[in-house]
């Protein structure tokens, strides 16, 4: 299983150099988190613990200019993302705006004096999806749980890659912020060159574009988050396709009883569901059928 360091990022491209070099004492193999907030020490997060960079501090005209830098130095481009409370970045790395929010006509249109930044690192481990894909998978629909950074987007990847191996599927990604197909350097080296990718589509245009004009096989995607998103993979599942997507949860069963979640618990529309902890800061992946049996490797 492999994982690209910190500067096999873009992140070195905006973030000040001294920041930069503080994290590199670190195993930045393992990063998962940057999070600046205006006066106080830059924490990173390493393998789900944290560490406080007491020599770094940042002030609020830092964290100005790193959004600058993030959005290629036209904030406008970016305003639509903004106002959703994130950037994408070119490479596909997410960065999380906490500030003050522009509100027109009680909606929410950009963010501005940002005071707090939390950047969330991808991490490509080629192989971790293999026990389950050559073990327990024979096809069908999977969501994958677990507790914010503990690594869905990675598994999910890593089973699109594998999937994607038989070359006669149809796979569509439908990559809402830009973190699945993410990019280094201006190439996708993550994701194989046979997924069919829709960047910055919604789930509900998402899939509407997939079933009308794609013919998919599978359809992997990202957070279900509404209503909507649980509608949109009903359809799809219904209409013959294999959706991969993920949601947050603690548990299997604290994720399904969300209200939007429900209709997954009750229909038993997903074949496999993949819960993901963290056990001595180790992560452990466990594997269920619809009816929460366990579906044990050994």
């Amino acid at each position: 299983m492999k994982r690209l360091s910190i500067i096999e990022y873009s992140v070195i491209d905006y973030l000040p150099k001294l920041l930069i070099k503080e994290i590199s004492k670190y195993d930045t193999q393992m990063l998962n988190e940057i999070r600046i907030r205006n006066g106080c020490p830059v924490v990173i997060e390493i393998s789900g613990q944290k560490r406080v960079l007491d020599k770094i501090i940042l002030t609020e005209q830092d964290i100005e200019n790193i959004v600058f830098k993030v959005c290629d130095g036209s904030i406008h481009t970016y305003e639509e993302q903004i106002k959703n409370g994130y950037v994408t970045d070119r490479n596909g790395i997410r960065v999380g705006l906490a500030g003050e929010f522009v509100l027109k006509n009680d909606r929410i249109v950009s963010i501005r004096k940002y005071n707090s930044l939390c950047i969330r690192i991808p991490n490509n481990i080629k192989g971790v999806s293999n026990g389950f894909y050559n073990n327990i998978y024979k096809g069908g629909s999977v969501l994958v749980v677990s507790p914010p950074g503990f690594g869905k987007t990675t598994f999910i990847r890593d089973l699109t890659n594998n999937i994607c191996e038989d070359i006669s599927k149809n796979v569509v990604l439908i990559d809402e912020r830009n973190e699945i197909a993410m990019k280094v350097k201006g190439e996708s080296v993550f994701l194989s060159k046979s997924v069919d990718v829709l960047t910055f589509a919604n789930k509900e245009y998402g899939f509407n574009q997939a079933l009308r004009t794609l013919n998919p096989d599978v359809v992997v995607t990202d957070e279900i988050t509404s209503h909507e998103d649980s509608f949109s993979i009903k359809n799809a599942i219904y209409g013959g396709v294999d959706v991969i997507a993920t949601a947050h949860g603690n548990s299997i069963e604290d994720c399904l009883s969300r209200n939007f979640m429900e209709i997954f618990k009750n229909e038993e529309l997903f074949d496999y569901l993949v819960f993901i902890k963290l056990n001595n800061g180790l992560r452990e992946y466990l594997y269920f059928d619809n009816k929460l049996n366990d579906l044990c490797l050994y």
